[in-house]
């Protein structure tokens, strides 16, 4: 028996921004309207037209005033600007109430974008099947049969019975069609926004098919009727193909459609493309892009940033205050915001910048607060290590074309973060905790019942965590000699260095001055081995005596449950002590730069 094909659709919000100002501003509704953002030049840059200004002749590819000169009633709305930055929170807002309406059908749902997203009805229409589901034609109200030509309600009414009479893959295509018609409608009951849909079997054919029939139209595509579309179809024109790889495709295999594409034999593929790259073709070309449906977890890093082109350059420090302070004040909101939506805060920081006529270059630092002042401070001492200007100048050279921030390295609170019981340093393995995803009760999933799951894997946690200590072979005296260790290796890195470095100035002093001046320094010198050696011997014999007078104290008034804690407060603090010792150095790390893709309505 063949295994059923999955059953895909992609919900594209119909010119989102568009419908958000609507929302806003009920006068705009029903009238040529047009988003648009940033400079005034031309009346702005458009970003999201509405279909009644496309009647017009207007288009995305216009700016304001050349789509008054088309339409000359047309509503042109600003995007919001804050700090001399578009501000895009209310429609990243209105695009979480969609998600939220999504994730509330129990459908597996990935969101794309601002205003597109996934969803994997393949349960759902089982489900509905076992229960008995009927397929009617006016259950699909607003569907297209995508590949078939003709009146709609004809072409609809002849494959519901089609459907129903041979089962199948088809069948379960139609359910999933009616599926979406009613998450189309529960979206605009509860958020008043309007969108179109596409049902088929990948995610690629969803979106093709999601497009043919806007807006506030669906269209689903059998698997018979993928070659119909694909005939004249440009390679170019489907997702994933759309860039470098589908002009490669074009140029070597020497075809324009994936008609023609679905023509040349896999063979043929492989021989003038990469292997993984041919088998992904050839079962596009059948339908199928082996691509699953995947809940996205919560972003790993958050962050902004803005260009400078021409004359707008920073090329002074205080133009570069100013614009990090900009951009430091919008990613402290940001990080709040997620701080209280998902309970976690950032520990990392990483700073951007393109240089002119030199690239992209980025920095990182730590995250120690959600404080504006503080997280400014560091990132400026992490940029100023790209400035050449001599200290005493005001200028910034080179130039900066790009400026971003972003915070990352995430830790839950709820879990005390990512710190660890000390005895997970003398464990062979520790487990890592799984993935927190943007999951929300489906139907038979209330609010109070995954609250009671999380509650019931924390006590899980806590069961395995008391067991784990009662079971580790972890004694008070390996607890010391943990200290005593970390102490002698830290004294033996510091004599080498020592050693090294004083042997560097013997063999790079020109003076018997010199030579004097670095012993004086050498006998001065506050910091000793023998300070060393004292100092860790102290703070280890310290940190071991609070460690098991606190370990005591919380077996007594906590039966064992939560010594882990103030075990963990007092490891952290080790480090900072060390780190006093070496001349607090940090070291500079080069990541790659954050992505900050815009939404599929923006320009």
């Amino acid at each position: 028996m063949c295994e059923s094909l999955p059953v895909i659709s992609l919900l594209d919000m119909d010119c989102f921004y568009v419908q958000v100002e609507a929302r806003d501003n009920p006068s705009i509704a029903g009238v040529p309207a047009a988003v648009v953002q940033y400079k005034t030049w031309k009346g702005g840059g458009i970003i999201a037209v509405n279909y009644e200004a496309r009647a017009k002749g207007v288009t995305r590819q216009m700016r304001g005033d050349e789509a008054r000169e088309k339409c000359p009633d047309i509503v042109l709305v600003r995007v919001p600007e804050v700090r001399d930055k578009a501000d895009l929170t209310k429609y990243r807002k209105a695009g979480r109430e969609v998600i939220e309406v999504l994730l509330d059908t129990g459908a597996v749902v990935e969101r794309a974008s601002i205003d597109e997203a996934y969803l994997d009805l393949s349960m759902l229409v089982d489900r509905r099947l076992r229960e008995g589901e009927v397929v009617k034609p006016e259950k699909m109200a607003n569907t297209h049969v995508g590949g078939d030509e003709g009146d709609r309600s004809q072409v609809v009414n002849d494959w519901c019975k089609e459907v129903v009479e041979e089962g199948g893959d088809d069948l379960r295509l139609a359910v999933g069609a009616q599926i979406m018609e009613e998450v189309r409608a529960e979206v605009f009951r509860r958020t008043e926004f309007r969108c179109s849909a596409g049902i088929s079997h990948c995610k690629t054919l969803a979106k093709l098919c999601c497009g043919l029939n806007k807006p506030n139209k669906q269209t689903v595509l059998p698997q018979d009727k993928v070659a119909s579309l694909y005939k004249d179809l440009p390679i170019t024109k489907v997702r994933g193909l759309g860039g470098k790889l589908g002009h490669t495709v074009v140029s070597t295999l020497g075809v324009e459609t994936m008609g023609q594409l679905a023509e040349i034999p896999l063979s043929t593929l492989t021989s003038k493309l990469e292997q993984k790259t041919a088998t992904w073709l050839h079962m596009l070309c059948k339908g199928r892009d082996m691509e699953q449906v995947k809940e996205r977890e919560l972003p790993k890093s958050i962050g902004c940033g803005k260009n400078f082109q021409g004359k707008e350059m920073l090329n002074t420090k205080e133009k570069v205050s100013l614009r990090l302070m900009n951009l430091v004040e919008e990613l402290v909101e940001r990080v709040e915001e997620d701080k209280e939506e998902y309970s976690r805060v950032a520990r990392g920081l990483t700073v951007g910048v393109g240089l002119d006529g030199e690239g992209h270059v980025s920095r990182a630092g730590q995250l120690h607060s959600y404080s504006v002042p503080i997280i400014f401070k560091e990132a400026f001492s992490l940029l100023s290590r790209l400035n050449t200007s001599p200290s005493t100048s005001q200028e910034w050279t080179p130039p900066l074309t790009n400026l971003s921030i972003s915070a990352g390295k995430f830790e839950d609170m709820a879990g005390g973060g990512n710190t660890k019981s000390i005895t997970s340093f003398f464990s062979p393995a520790s487990s890592s905790s799984p993935a927190t995803t943007c999951r929300r009760p489906g139907p038979g999933m209330d609010a109070g019942r995954l609250v009671q799951e999380r509650g019931n894997s924390t006590a899980t946690h806590e069961q395995g965590t008391t067991q784990g200590n009662e079971d580790s072979p972890v004694s008070r005296t390996s607890i010391k000699s943990f200290f005593k260790h970390k102490a002698h290796d830290f004294i033996e890195n510091k004599t080498n260095e020592d050693i090294l470095e004083r042997k560097d100035d013997q063999r790079g002093a020109s003076s018997a001055t010199q030579e004097q001046s670095t012993t004086q320094i050498n006998q001065d010198s506050p910091v000793s081995n023998t300070s060393i050696k004292s100092f860790f011997k102290s703070k280890a014999q310290t940190y071991t005596e609070a460690i098991l007078d606190r370990e005591d104290e919380f077996q007594l008034e906590n039966g064992n449950k939560e010594n882990v804690e103030e075990v963990n407060s007092a490891q952290n603090d080790i480090p900072s002590s060390g780190e006093q010792i070496a001349g607090n150095k940090t070291a500079a790390e080069d990541n790659t730069s954050p992505d900050f893709s815009p939404p599929s309505d923006a320009v």
